[in-house]
């Protein structure tokens, strides 16, 4: 069963993640950001880096994350998915 401490413990990893997050891309962390973001974007290096079991190419994993939010944020990508 999941504990409240189990919580707080993924989002202080997540956070962490975030901050390598940040120094990977080259990404300004003092730019205003919600939290739930922060650990969103620190999820996604999380996830992919333990499911995919890639710990040295960082690069390759985020390559692999697709969210349009994320590379809009991290790389000004804008990718527009409407299909008209």
């Amino acid at each position: 069963m999941v504990t409240i401490t189990d919580f707080i413990i993924l989002n202080k990893k997540l956070e962490k993640y975030y901050k390598l997050l940040c120094d990977i891309t080259g990404y300004d962390d003092s730019k205003v950001m919600s939290p739930v973001n922060m650990m969103r974007f620190g999820f996604y290096l999380y996830i992919l880096e333990n499911v995919c079991d890639i710990e040295s190419n960082n690069d390759d994993i985020i390559d692999a994350i697709i969210d349009t939010e994320f590379n809009k944020e991290f790389f000004n990508d804008v990718i527009n998915l409407s299909f008209v």
